[in-house]
């Protein structure tokens, strides 16, 4: 598996999902049930920020404020008004993004212009392969197995502790705690 960094990842993926310009501003939010980072500018020069938990299935009203929170610290540093950030064009690949409902649901929620709305495990699979075929193994806060074959994605696996995520670090820590 190719290991790439937040920023060099989120930015191929959005050069290549987008297909905008790498010289346009654009807006990506890359929400966990860990942390969430958002990221503006350009590929070459852009500015981020990182604060808590954006899980919009385990608690979606919580998710939206560490949202809107990051998204006021961001416009902060950049020195615009957060209404700026709203007429870009933004990429959101958050955990608990499950469906067609769940998207919709965050569109009416969120107050983007243009905004690309997908689950955050095709934007690591995108990312760590970009276009070409393979396959991932992602062991964070939760886990999942990966495939893109041809553009096509599948995974096996990032719902949550509940119905399993064996190897996420919640999975490995309940385990520890129990043999501990």
């Amino acid at each position: 598996m190719l290991r790439l960094g937040f920023s060099t990842a989120l930015w191929y993926l959005i050069a290549i999902r987008m297909k905008r310009s790498q010289h346009n501003a654009v807006l990506a939010i890359d929400g966990g049930g860990t942390r969430c980072r958002i990221a503006f500018g350009v590929v070459e020069r852009h500015i981020m920020v990182e604060g808590g938990a954006a899980n919009v299935s385990t608690d979606f009203e919580a998710a939206l404020r560490e949202i809107n929170a990051l998204l006021t610290a961001l416009a902060a540093k950049a020195g615009i008004a957060v209404e700026t950030l709203y007429a870009h064009r933004c990429f959101v690949g958050l955990a608990g993004v499950t469906g067609d409902a769940m998207v919709a649901r965050l569109r009416k929620a969120l107050p983007f212009a243009q905004c690309r709305i997908a689950d955050d495990r095709a934007a690591a699979l995108r990312a760590s392969l970009g276009a070409g075929d393979g396959m991932i193994a992602h062991c964070g806060t939760g886990s999942f197995f990966g495939r893109q074959i041809a553009g096509v994605h599948r995974f096996v696996g990032g719902w949550g502790f509940v119905l399993g995520d064996e190897a996420s670090a919640q999975w490995l820590g309940r385990g520890a705690a129990g043999h501990a």
